[in-house]
């Protein structure tokens, strides 16, 4: 199990990554042995020109689908054709309730897929699936 993790939250709204970052910094203060770095983008593009300049994936991807300019689908077609981060986890955070957005993201090979708001309880397993050490 890993103890330091490094995570990227991609959404175009800056609440939802600012509450997404707090969580996730709470939930790792509560469990005493997680160290954090949380990195932010406001859109897929934004994704693709940081990974393209990282040899390693992050940990896990907090992906929402609804952005501008680059959209989560766009995203992860871009990530699971990328040779250095094609394995990479990603979790989907998004309003969307549509069947045909889950099964598309599905397809696309998302860890997990998740309707906002996340809370702890959501937050919590995307920690356990980035190798954080929960007990």
């Amino acid at each position: 199990m890993i103890n330091s993790l490094n995570i990227l939250i991609v959404d175009d709204d800056k609440i939802c990554r600012f509450l997404i970052k707090n969580l996730l910094k709470e939930i790792c203060k509560d469990l005493g042995n997680v160290s954090l770095e949380i990195i932010e983008h406001a859109d897929g593009a934004e994704t693709v020109s940081y990974l393209q300049n990282q040899k390693q994936s992050p940990n896990l991807i907090v992906l929402d689908l609804n952005m501008p300019v680059m959209d989560g689908f766009q995203f992860l077609e871009w990530l699971r054709r990328n040779s250095n981060h094609a394995n990479a986890k990603v979790v989907i955070s998004t309003s969307s309730i549509t069947g045909f957005d889950k099964k598309r993201a599905e397809e696309l090979g998302v860890n997990a897929y998740y309707v906002k708001p996340l809370g702890k309880e959501h937050l919590t397993k995307c920690l356990a699936l980035a190798g954080a050490k929960l007990v």
